[in-house]
């Protein structure tokens, strides 16, 4: 759970088969982690065994397996 090198966002990332290896609490920061490098509309891939419902995080549910990074607009409000 170091820093990772990875500077720039991903549209795709495949996680299958890795969390179910850690405990809850782990599983949470590395969904929150990943993420955090997919970019908006990006693809978030887990496998059968892994379950992200419960946890706090910006991915959608597409289908089983398959999540999807929301897409957030800030609208600016003037105060003129």
């Amino acid at each position: 759970m170091v820093d990772w090198p990875m500077q720039e966002s991903f549209d795709v990332m495949l996680c299958r088969r890795v969390m179910i290896y850690f405990d809850k609490s782990i599983q949470a920061r590395l969904v929150s982690r990943f993420s955090a490098l997919l970019a908006p509309g990006g693809y978030f891939l887990v496998g059968h065994s892994e379950n992200l419902s419960g946890w706090h995080h910006d991915l959608a549910f597409v289908q089983p397996t398959t999540f999807r990074r929301l897409i957030t607009t800030h609208i600016a409000h003037s105060d003129a």
